[in-house]
C-alpha cells in the first residue's frame, strides 16, 4: 500500500512538473508571437514620410525651421532619405522595430545655404548619434540615450 502511494505521489509530482513546463513553453511561444506582431505593426507605422517639428539645440528646442525638413523611412529596404534644412540626404538604418534605431552611411548633396547651415550641421550630428526611437501620440521621437533630440510628425 505504501509503495502504491509513493508511486502515485511521484506521478502527481511529475504531472505537475510537466504541466508547468508546458505552460512555460506556451507562454514563451505567445510572447515571441506578440513581439513579432508588435514589430510588424511598428514597421508599418515607421514606414512613411516624417516632418521635423522640433530639434534639440544648444540653447534649447529649435522649431519652425525654414524649408520642409523631413525624413522618409522605408522599412522594407532599411533605407531613409529626406531633406535637411538645406540639402537632400539619404542613408540606411538598423532597427529592432521595438526601440533601437541606428542611422548609418548618410550622404547628402553639398549646397551651402545661409543661415540654415548651423541647423543643418546640428541635424546631421543628431541623426548620426541616434540610437533609439519612440512613437508618442503618433509622433516619432529619435533619441540619443534617454534624450529626445529630434521630433517628427
Amino acid at each position: 500500500m505504501k509503495s502504491i502511494k509513493a508511486v502515485l505521489f511521484v506521478l502527481a509530482v511529475m504531472g505537475l512538473f510537466s504541466t508547468g513546463l508546458a505552460c512555460k513553453r506556451h507562454k514563451k511561444k505567445n510572447n515571441k508571437h506578440q513581439t513579432e506582431h508588435i514589430q510588424t505593426d511598428m514597421k508599418t507605422t515607421l514606414n512613411k514620410k516624417w516632418i521635423l517639428t522640433e530639434m534639440e539645440g544648444a540653447e534649447g528646442k529649435i522649431s519652425g525651421m525654414s524649408g520642409d525638413v523631413f525624413m522618409q523611412i522605408d522599412t522594407k529596404t532599411n533605407q531613409l532619405n529626406g531633406k535637411a534644412p538645406c540639402n537632400s540626404y539619404f542613408g540606411s538604418f538598423d532597427s529592432n522595430y521595438a526601440s533601437t534605431f541606428k542611422v548609418g552611411n548618410v550622404g547628402s548633396t553639398k549646397m551651402y545655404c545661409e543661415p540654415e547651415m548651423k541647423n543643418e550641421d546640428l541635424f546631421f550630428a543628431h541623426l548620426n548619434k541616434v540610437d533609439a526611437f519612440k512613437i508618442v501620440d503618433g509622433k516619432l521621437q529619435l533619441l540619443v540615450g534617454n534624450q529626445v533630440v529630434l521630433k517628427f510628425k
